[in-house]
């Protein structure tokens, strides 16, 4: 299975002795929740046991003797901290070993070539180790192979290729490559959109228990998408993902208590409650809740340090919505002092994973040059890749730039065109620009502006 990136240890340190510090507060709340009129409470995640030394002994002695099963399960134990402690060189060791014709190694090594766990990263050979894992059959190899033409890892991005690959990887029930197509089918990802096809995707992911697979069934009823809403129904989905530890579903459970939907009351602490169930599980977006909380006081004082923390743990997890989240806190100092370098590395991080408001802070800070020399070029190539996702601020910008002959020449065209363009995304100082700038413009050029604007935004 494809794992997630996060940012390296030594890049994080400052971060870590905040959440060392903190751990031990960040136990589960044993307050009723009420479901379906009935109190009840919920159970712990589950925590996988560790490997007694004994067990640990006779599977690597299995694995001496050359049992590839004892080998496999061995290196994705160490590969994945399951019952042991991580070691990801002692993961190569055995999947290695394994790997010259067991399936499932071949797949596991490949993730540790992906990410360069324990191993030069290696995004070629892990596709050929997948590859390799798929053509024997493996669903988890076959995901792989999809996985990596969705995303352009070693080969062109291939949306035909990659639904080629889930599907075949579904037909063998593996619940992730049902909810890649049911995604796809969703947004209409290399394919035309097709809700139908998307919800029986996620239905078949759900029946087979998997926590993704619920929640998005849960989305499906209480949004309506292609059924009756059904609010009963969609609590239901979300408290069952919750239940087996989906972080999806724990954000749903902590979110409709916080808002008061699906028929419960508003009830902050219920929202804590399931939040911080959210943060033991390493949940992103039920750590930036509980960071909203502490930053905004929603239920309780406000504490810019444990707001702080919070965001520090969900960027660890690599959600760009985390790290932009983080680097806001260093830009502002509103905890620890002020500190561009720190914002800037956050926001580059989040803006390489294309999260748009993340790429207008970075070119941001190249215009004023906050963490960085002052850097127009830089900036208009920031500012562009976020306007392009229809990022507003970057749109005004944009319009600044060209108005003011900021790294281009003058161009009140362009400038008036991104005015309009921001203005749509209802930002106010475009708004108050357009009067403005129009007023040194002959009719010509705003009707051209007007037109760029239009084809722009089709």
């Amino acid at each position: 299975m494809v794992a997630e990136i996060v940012p390296s240890e030594g890049e994080t340190i400052m971060i870590r002795t905040w959440l060392t510090a903190a751990a031990t507060s960040l136990i589960l709340a044993t307050t009723p929740v009420l479901v379906h009129g009935e109190a009840v409470a919920p159970s712990p995640p589950p925590v996988e046991a560790h490997l007694s030394e004994t067990a640990l002994a006779e599977l690597s002695t299995r694995g001496s003797n050359g049992d590839l099963r004892a080998m496999t399960e061995l290196g994705r134990r160490y590969a994945e901290g399951r019952g042991v402690k991580r070691d990801f060189d002692k993961a190569f060791s055995w999947l290695f070993k394994a790997a010259g014709s067991d399936a499932e190694a071949q797949n596991a090594l490949g993730d540790l070539y992906l990410w360069g766990d324990g191993v030069e990263q290696s995004e070629s050979r892990a596709l050929e180790l997948y590859r390799l894992s798929a053509a024997q059959g493996f669903a988890e190899g076959q995901y792989s192979v999809g996985w990596m033409y969705e995303n352009g890892k070693s080969v062109t991005v291939d949306y035909a290729e990659a639904m080629k690959w889930y599907e075949l990887a579904a037909a063998q029930n593996y619940a992730q490559a049902h909810n890649r197509l049911g995604d796809m089918y969703f947004n209409g990802t290399g394919v035309a959109e097709d809700k139908g096809k998307s919800r029986a995707h996620y239905q078949a992911s759900a029946d087979l228990n998997d926590p993704f697979g619920l929640s998005s069934m849960g989305d499906v009823y209480e949004n309506g998408w292609g059924v009756a809403k059904d609010e009963a129904k969609a609590k239901t989905y979300f408290r069952r993902s919750a239940e087996l530890g989906g972080c999806d579903g724990i954000y749903a459970m902590g979110n409709l208590y916080e808002e008061g939907e699906l028929g419960e009351a508003k009830n902050l602490d219920l929202a804590f409650q399931w939040f911080s169930r959210g943060d033991v599980k390493n949940c992103a977006f039920s750590q930036l809740a509980l960071g909203r909380f502490y930053s905004d006081g929603i239920g309780r004082e406000v504490d810019t340090a444990e707001a702080f923390k919070f965001a520090g743990k969900a960027a660890l997890t690599g959600s760009s919505v985390a790290q932009l989240r983080l680097g806001d806190h260093y830009s502002s100092g509103d905890f620890l002092p002020q500190d561009f370098d720190q914002a800037l590395k956050w926001y580059r991080k989040s803006a390489d994973q294309g999260l748009g408001r993340a790429q207008y802070r970075v070119g941001y800070m190249y215009l004023e040059g906050q963490g960085v020399k002052a850097d127009y070029a830089q900036a208009l190539t920031w500012f562009r890749k976020a306007a392009a996702q229809d990022d507003a601020w970057s749109q005004h910008q944009l319009g600044v730039m060209y108005e003011n002959a900021m790294g281009v020449p003058q161009d009140r065209v362009q400038a008036l065109k991104w005015y309009l363009l921001a203005a749509k995304g209802k930002d106010d100082d475009a708004v108050a620009a357009i009067p403005v700038i129009k007023t040194s413009m002959s009719a010509g050029d705003i009707a051209k502006a007007e037109k760029l604007s239009r084809q722009a935004g089709e």
